[in-house]
């Protein structure tokens, strides 16, 4: 059996709003954990000093035209030690709806950085029925507490730079 610490070397999942894979070789990349409870995602970023959240916005990974985005929020009033939901209620302003999409984008922009990935129908299946407080990287359910124990040992992203890869 795989310790925890693996979870976060070898993703098998897609992470990235431009088509790659997150690379499992670069050390200083640490991948969002997701959770879906219906039809709304809620994500875990590594917690950085500075580094409240901004806005976060999802799009179609499908789409003809790259970089549309689907649903888009501001002014996040959720706590910054809480996951971040992608709903309604955890926003000061929303546009848009990322109901029915099988697979799609997520990113979370921070006064330190961008943090996002990929979600295709199969990660998306395995976010879905979680128990509650656990959250999905690399096929393996994890807490908060495991996520941000390992997230941790990365270090925090310089101010504009982003965690999705190109």
């Amino acid at each position: 059996m795989r310790g925890r610490a693996a979870w976060f070397a070898p993703l098998a999942i897609v992470f990235s709003l431009s088509g790659c894979v997150f690379a499992p070789s670069d050390p200083k990349t640490v991948p969002i954990a997701v959770r879906m409870d219906g039809d709304v995602v809620s994500v875990l970023v590594p917690q950085c000093p500075g580094g409240s959240v901004e806005s976060a916005y999802v799009d179609d990974l499908g789409a003809e035209e790259p970089g549309v985005k689907l649903w888009q929020a501001s002014g996040f009033v959720g706590k910054s030690d809480e996951p971040i939901s992608f709903s309604s209620s955890s926003w000061s302003s929303v546009s848009g709806s990322y109901e029915n999409l099988e697979s799609f984008g997520v990113m979370v922009v921070t006064e330190k950085g961008e943090y996002g990935g990929g979600l295709d129908s199969d990660y998306l299946s395995q976010a879905r029925g979680l128990p509650p407080g656990r959250y999905v990287v690399d096929g393996q359910a994890v807490t908060s507490a495991e996520y941000f124990a390992e997230a941790a040992k990365y270090p925090c992203p310089a101010p504009g730079s982003s965690t999705a890869q190109s």
